[in-house]
């Protein structure tokens, strides 16, 4: 009498879809263990984003003597992971009292506890050499990348402007 092949394929039915589901079990188990460093990473980048928002309210009036004044309208943390930036929107007034080439501004985030600092430098100018008069305005915004900075307490930034004209305004371009 012919043995039914019946009992073995159901046997290899049933080992096969225990691999089937021991492979699904274990991407489940990296999708999850996935999601759940990112919802981490996504809690911490919020808490950072309210404590940028606390620290640094907006609008704030920056004095610079002789070299003009800025208008902060925006100071927010922006981004993705790996890819965060602080976002400062602002309106850079000549109140120099001359006439102004450039207005270099230089945003610098500072570490506080290594006391390591980056800056990058954005020059303000008109096209075809006008200059900015007595009371002319130029409107704009950086983007700086935090280098992590942002996950860690305390950190700082700080923006500088020199007002520049003539010769000096012809050196190293910032932007």
């Amino acid at each position: 009498m012919r043995q039914s092949p019946l009992p073995l394929l159901l046997i290899l039915a049933l080992v096969s879809a225990a691999g089937c589901a021991s492979d699904e079990s274990a991407r489940r188990a990296v999708l999850d263990a996935m999601a759940a460093d990112h919802q981490r990473y996504l809690d911490d980048f919020h808490r950072a984003q309210a404590d940028v928002v606390a620290r640094y309210p907006v609008p704030q009036r920056l004095e610079f003597p002789g070299h003009g004044m800025i208008l902060l309208d925006e100071c927010s943390l922006e981004g993705r992971p790996g890819k965060e930036y602080l976002r400062l929107h602002f309106t850079w007034v000549n109140t120099a009292r001359r006439r102004v080439d450039t207005a270099r501004v230089t945003l610098t985030l500072v570490d506080p506890e290594t006391e390591t600092a980056w800056s990058e430098v954005l020059d303000l100018k008109l096209p075809y050499g006008l200059g900015l008069n007595p009371n002319s305005s130029y409107t704009t915004w950086f983007e700086m990348p935090t280098r992590g900075l942002h996950l860690r307490g305390g950190w700082e930034w700080e923006l500088s402007v020199e007002a520049l004209s003539g010769e000096a305004a012809l050196g190293q371009p910032g932007g």
